[in-house]
């Protein structure tokens, strides 16, 4: 014969026992179900062993000498037996009293049942939080000897308090916050870098106004009123004549066809290029001359990273290399327009880079000035930095709630 319980109390699972002897004794620990294979055998019908069986049975009759069998045999009745009947409405109320103690009979039965699952339950979840108190000692053992060794005073030496603190600690709101970027931070005020810093000062470029000038948009030619200025305009080679002029010999040989000039042409083509073209000549080299000296104002790079603040503000020095790139092209179109006045030219215009450097050194100089107070009130950051670190810890808060709810 085959007892198999299922569904019911602390059998999860189906488990199966053989019982082929007359007198069968079942013992256990509190909770290791004697009383669900009891009630069974006593009740084989009610609903809450749908999913039990007995096979092999036959016909059998099983007596179950327990609690029960005690109560109901062996000890006397608390009501004494009616001597008289008195009518069909007491027959009706000693049934009624007879299926209200067959009711209270289950529900104390149901009760066994639920205590025996709560101690189950009980024995589960000791064990299961003594498991989760072992992965939580891991944060002593991967911070103890660190930078952040200080959050540990106090814990280091007994998992109880080190879990407790846990479990009583609010979790970190920021998520973006972890646990590197608070042992980055507390490096900056106890490690090499724990000075005060002074804030970089803004770039002091002027070239707005230079890049805006209207007579990089001017074509730039001779004389109109000489001979030679509609065959020059005409053929649009004012600059190529004007190049020539620099390299005629003393024999006045053109520079080009090595032909020989006469006086009189070379006289014309000297004055096609008068007075007011050797002016705007020259104030194209004074704004070449002020462009050079505000380049020459802008701050070393390299310096400037070498500064930890400043290098972690990545866009702040790909910003600053933009600008220098754009500078020296501006400088070089001016360079251009001066050999090739006669055309127009577009620079670049450097505001707007200005506008976000400026920004990105405000911003940097706010962590700057954070950084130097972190220094003067070290005591006051390290219990801003412990509070934040058991907030980072109890990211595993999923592991808190999930006992409390066992």
């Amino acid at each position: 014969m085959e007892l198999k319980i299922s569904g019911v109390a602390s059998y999860k699972s189906p488990v199966k026992i053989t019982i082929d002897k007359k007198i069968n004794l079942f013992y256990g620990l509190n909770g290791s179900g004697k009383t669900t294979i009891a009630n069974f055998l006593q009740n084989r019908n009610h609903e809450c062993y749908r999913h039990c069986c007995i096979s092999g049975a036959d016909d059998k009759k099983f007596i179950v000498y327990n609690e029960n069998f005690i109560d109901e045999n062996f000890y006397e009745s608390v009501e004494q037996k009616g001597i008289f009947t008195l009518g069909i409405e007491n027959k009706e109320a000693e049934s009624n009293i007879e299926n209200a103690r067959n009711q209270i009979g289950q529900l104390n039965d149901k009760k066994q049942e639920c205590e025996e699952l709560i101690k189950w339950k009980k024995s589960q979840n000791n064990e299961n939080e003594n498991g989760i108190k072992e992965r939580v000692w891991r944060i002593k053992t991967s911070y103890e000897n660190s930078a952040l060794d200080f959050c540990l005073v106090g814990v280091k030496n007994n998992k109880e308090r080190l879990f407790d603190t846990l479990l009583g600690t609010e979790p970190e709101m920021d998520t973006s916050i972890t646990i590197h970027d608070l042992e980055s931070d507390i490096k900056k005020i106890e490690g090499d870098d724990a000075i005060i810093k002074a804030t970089i000062p803004r770039i002091p470029l002027n070239t707005i106004q230079i890049e805006n000038n209207d007579i990089f948009q001017e074509i730039i030619i001779g004389n109109e009123d000489n001979s030679l200025s509609k065959l020059i305009n005409d053929l649009g080679n004012s600059d190529w004549v004007k190049s020539g002029i620099h390299f005629l010999d003393s024999q006045n040989r053109c520079p080009f066809c090595q032909r020989e000039l006469e006086s009189n042409l070379i006289s014309k083509l000297r004055d096609y290029f008068d007075e007011n073209y050797k002016q705007k000549i020259n104030a194209l080299n004074d704004l070449k001359t002020q462009y050079l000296n505000e380049i020459l104002k802008f701050p070393d790079i390299e310096e400037l990273k070498s500064e930890k603040l400043v290098a972690e503000c990545l866009p702040f020095i790909e910003e600053l290399l933009s600008l220098k790139n754009i500078l020296d092209q501006n400088l070089a179109s001016i360079e251009k327009k001066i050999i090739e006045p006669s055309k127009k030219l577009n620079l670049i215009e450097t505001s707007e880079y200005l506008k976000k450097i400026d920004r990105y050194i405000t911003e940097i100089n706010n962590n700057i000035q954070i950084h130097n107070e972190n220094i003067q009130n070290k005591e006051e950051f390290k219990k801003r930095i412990k509070k934040a670190f058991w907030g980072c810890a109890s990211a595993t808060r999923h592991l808190k709630l999930w006992i409390k709810m066992m």
